[in-house]
């Protein structure tokens, strides 16, 4: 009979909970997004950001990956920063918070997919992963090299040249111009 009881208890409890919810409008997390240079130059320093509203919530944890986690920021731990791995050991913490991460010396391997997830604190833990791709170039080391037959043509000549352009990734786009018009 006690168990009867207890259930009903517990059942109204959860139903007024709902209504309570329900009634007052509570929300929570949404309207995440995140902001990540689509390409850099390797060497520079990168701003990342992840932005949310928390609405009613209040913040749990804010997590960084790239395959694993590299930036974790909780606010209720001290410090709230910790970093992980080769990554990680990249993040200016002093210019990292809740909402952005700033990488610095980044190189080609650090090309491919950022993750940021956020998580409310109890009872909701509501969690919302938002995703974006940066491409770190490296660029060319020295200037195009331009080498033709002859310093003057006239019109209607054939005109034989190479252009040599130093490694890069993602290798170089050379174009042909001809007083300014594209040659094919």
């Amino acid at each position: 009979m006690r168990s009867a009881v207890r259930y009903r208890e517990t059942r109204s409890a959860s139903l007024l909970c709902v209504l309570l919810i329900a009634v007052t409008g509570v929300r929570g997390l949404s309207n995440v997004s995140i902001d990540i240079p689509l390409a850099v130059a390797a060497g520079t320093t990168v701003n990342m950001t992840c932005r949310y509203d928390l609405q009613s919530d209040t913040l749990y944890t804010v997590k960084w990956y790239k395959g694993s986690e590299f930036f974790r920021y909780v606010p209720k731990e001290l410090p709230p920063i910790a970093v992980f791995g080769e990554l990680g050991a990249k993040v200016v913490r002093n210019r990292s918070d809740e909402h952005r991460v700033v990488l610095k010396d980044v190189q080609p391997n650090h090309t491919g997919k950022y993750r940021c997830e956020v998580s409310g604190d109890s009872p909701s833990f509501n969690t919302v992963m938002v995703s974006g791709y940066m491409h770190v170039a490296s660029l060319p080391n020295g200037r195009p090299q331009l080498r033709i037959e002859k310093m003057r043509y006239a019109v209607g000549d054939t005109v034989r040249g190479n252009c040599t352009v130093p490694s890069g990734n993602p290798p170089a786009n050379v174009t042909w111009t001809v007083n300014g018009t594209p040659v094919g």
